[in-house]
């Protein structure tokens, strides 16, 4: 869980910056390319104990992008 969670934290400190440049629903989809990139990982192989890290830093990365991303979603479209 470490992985993932060094993961979230510097993402989501660099979230700001990011949705400025790409917008906050390309923010969002591209955390979810990342939890599915992660996810296909696992299924095609987890033999080794560091392709378990990679795969919990991709979630990660993720997981941090989207959390941020559906917040300012949710605060643009909501009156």
């Amino acid at each position: 869980m470490l992985p993932s969670t060094i993961a979230i934290i510097v993402v989501g400190q660099m979230a700001g910056v990011l949705e400025r440049r790409i917008g906050s629903r390309m923010a969002l989809i591209g955390g979810a390319v990342f939890a599915l990139a992660s996810y296909v990982l696992v299924v095609v192989d987890r033999s080794q104990p560091w392709e378990i890290y990679v795969v919990s830093g991709l979630l990660g990365i993720g997981i941090g992008l989207s959390f941020a991303a559906m917040a300012n979603l949710i605060v643009q479209n909501v009156r």
